[in-house]
């Protein structure tokens, strides 16, 4: 299981509904978070079913996966292992 927490900033009043997901090795997990005015954090939690393994160095690969974090409306890709 894997949580990322996202930074919002939401610059006004009054709070707002804000849509949230995180994807990563096929699958999608979506949630709806309220965003008060000003920086919070918000949580998406998922599960990568088997993932692959990190190897010592010198014996494999080490395994990575492309994760998409989304929250209203934008998007941002990063790889993580």
């Amino acid at each position: 299981e894997g949580r990322a927490e996202v930074p919002l900033c939401h610059p006004r009043a009054p709070p707002a509904e804000t849509a949230l997901a995180a994807s990563v090795a096929g699958r999608r997990t979506e949630r709806t978070a309220t965003v008060a005015p000003g920086w919070s954090r918000h949580a998406v939690t998922t599960t990568v079913e088997s993932p692959d393994l990190w190897w010592p160095v010198g014996h494999g690969a080490q395994a990575l996966y492309d994760v998409a974090l989304e929250a209203g409306g934008a998007t941002r890709t990063l790889r993580t292992g």
